[in-house]
């Protein structure tokens, strides 16, 4: 999950300073450590520290003035703890290389036990420094043939990026089940390395994917490109130009609070241009093709991590009650590794924020072993889920900072709202007007600014329950799913321990946790289980478990009078509500972690975008 920077060619300005503004936009990736390499004619300087690039930054002011070839790199830890000796760069022995590493080398211990007897020493429990040791050990004063040599023997998924002091004017990358980018300014003649597109400054560049076992060596005006077979290749770039929007909190006192607030705003871009109302229609804009998949699907597939994953849980649900075809949601970092039951008639419907998701990819690629079509739902254009994807819809929810996902969420839900009334669409020659689905979508907006408004309630609720030891979500249909997704929120950023399960399960073993000191969040908004759902609730009441109860208006709790509660006012469609229900508990979660002062937007042992296994 770490980012890799580079800059080469003509370097226009302070490399030092780019190549940190580069790691500050990458840091989504990771914030464990960071560090970077420089190489001038006084060789290779290494500077690295633990914690946020800004640590790197305030250890490098007399590096500032450099415009010389350099790498940097933002880590979140796979291998080995978080301290100095393990952030990146890592050198070899002789210190005439330094490199930079994202993904896992998943045989690094038997070459790190063969280079140890072969008199090696290692300074770090990093799988990355058993790459640059393995570098020095087969380095024959020819940077391709080397790399060749190096990366035959290595097994996993890894972008690389390195320098050499025997090699001035060279920033030598190579990847493999990892993205890294080339990217050339033209005006300038800078030449920039990349983990993904989020690094770059705003301007115009060509940009070239480099695939699998390709190696490039970056000189200083000119991108020789191979093959694994080291056969020359020319690369194929393509013109983007980048519009940085600057990230700030406003008036919020954190990122996570702002985008829970943008959230009426994403709803709204998400579904502007996307239904006819007075043709009651949904307009996807997607190739006429995919029309003809949506009438012969037999079966939907959603895949996801985390949150994605929840969305994908609402949606199947949804799909089936309302399409009547089978879809079932499938956690990705599994269903890569199972025997799908899938077929050309399968249409797989893949759910990633930032569409660089390690295991959604795989995902992906095996349900295209099968012939599947594959629609992605992504928030991140020119991402490598939509490389990946027949089809690929935006979700439109804005540059998402904080590493809890909120927004993020309530955009995908949306989206998948109009997939799966497009789909049913498409099978029956039009929409249904009974209820009237788009009049519902477009009232979702205005239905969460009603429940923003509310925050001073909801802030009163986490003072009131924030010394609780353990929580434990309940909820039936799309509320256990609703439950799912906000007990993570709440465990992410609190800290707390969590647990959900559907409200019926909870006599079949979870009983046995209720006490004094659970507190039991109940999601009743269900209302064809709500009666059942009270009648678990009285199982834990019965155990001495506080509750707190999230409840419509049309629902009456005299039957349980839990300790606490919280109303929501408005009326929704059943499939719809999910998104309400989980605004108020990312609301709650918020000031949970607010009460406990934790790291809201950086919560520990996380990172924004998960790539790797």
């Amino acid at each position: 999950m770490c980012g890799i920077f580079g800059i080469c060619g003509t370097i226009s300005k302070s490399s030092v300073n780019q190549c940190i503004e580069g790691l500050k936009k990458l840091e989504y990736r990771g914030y464990d450590s960071s560090g970077i390499a420089l190489l001038d004619e006084g060789g290779i300087q290494v500077v690295r520290s633990t914690g946020k690039v800004e640590a790197l930054e305030k250890k490098l002011n007399h590096l500032k003035d450099k415009k010389t070839i350099s790498i940097a790199h933002t880590r979140w830890a796979t291998h080995g703890g978080v301290v100095e000796i393990n952030a990146h760069p890592h050198l070899d022995e002789e210190g005439s290389l330094a490199l930079v590493h994202n993904g896992i080398i998943e045989n690094f211990y038997e070459i790190k036990e063969r280079l140890q007897s072969e008199g090696v020493r290692f300074s770090s429990q990093t799988d990355t420094e058993v790459i640059a040791h393995l570098f020095g050990k087969l380095y024959t004063n020819d940077l391709l043939t080397t790399t060749s040599s190096v990366i035959q023997q290595l097994e996993g998924a890894f972008a690389i990026a390195c320098i050499h002091k025997n090699h001035p004017d060279t920033l030598l990358v190579t990847t493999r089940d990892k993205p890294l980018i080339i990217a050339v300014e033209p005006q300038s003649g800078q030449i920039l390395v990349a983990s993904d597109l989020n690094a770059l400054y705003e301007g115009e560049f060509e940009i070239f994917y480099l695939q699998d076992n390709q190696i490039a060596l970056i000189e200083q005006n000119k991108i020789r490109l191979f093959n694994k077979d080291l056969i020359p290749l020319n690369p194929n770039f393509e013109p983007v130009k980048i519009e940085n929007t600057p990230h700030f909190k406003g008036e919020f006192a954190h990122f996570m609070l702002k985008e829970i607030y943008e959230q009426p705003s994403a709803i709204r871009r998400t579904l502007e241009g996307r239904y006819d109302i007075e043709l009651n229609r949904i307009l996807l804009n997607l190739p006429k093709s995919f029309d003809e998949v949506s009438k012969k699907v037999q079966k939907v597939i959603f895949l996801g991590c985390g949150t994605s994953y929840h969305a994908g849980c609402i949606t199947a649900h949804f799909l089936e009650e309302f399409v009547k075809i089978e879809a079932q949601a499938e956690i990705a970092s599994e269903f890569r590794y199972s025997e799908p039951l899938i077929n050309p008639d399968t249409l797989v419907i893949a759910i990633s924020q930032s569409g660089e998701t390690a295991d959604t990819i795989g995902a992906i690629r095996e349900a295209k072993n099968h012939r599947a079509k594959i629609l992605s739902i992504t928030n991140v254009a020119n991402s490598s889920i939509i490389r990946e994807s027949d089809y690929y819809l935006l979700t439109q929810a804005g540059p998402e900072i904080s590493v809890c996902s909120t927004k993020a969420f309530t955009s995908q839900l949306t989206l998948l709202y109009l997939v799966t009334l497009y789909i049913y669409q498409i099978r029956n020659q039009g929409l249904s007007s009974h209820p009237n689905w788009l009049k519902a979508l477009r009232m979702l907006p205005a239905q969460v600014e009603s429940v923003l408004q509310k925050k001073g309630e909801i802030q009163g609720l986490a003072k009131k329950t924030v010394n609780f030891e353990k929580v434990l979500f309940i909820g039936r249909q799309y509320m256990y799913y609703t439950a799912l997704e906000s007990s993570l929120k709440l465990k992410e950023i609190s800290y707390l321990f969590t647990l959900c399960y559907p409200a019926g399960e909870l006599k079949h073993g979870p009983l046995a946790l209720i006490d004094e000191k659970t507190l039991t969040i109940a999601l009743l908004g269900h209302q064809p289980t709500f009666a059942k759902t009270c009648s678990n609730i009285q199982e834990v009441q019965a155990r001495k478990g506080p509750v707190l109860a999230l409840y419509n208006k049309s629902q009456h709790l005299e039957q349980i009078q839990p300790e606490y509660s919280f109303l929501i006012d408005q009326e929704i469609l059943e499939p719809f509500k999910p998104i309400l229900y989980a605004v108020v508990l990312q609301l709650y979660a918020y000031y949970i972690a607010l009460e406990k002062e934790t790291d809201i937007d950086y919560p520990k042992n996380l990172a924004k975008s998960v790539t790797v296994e």
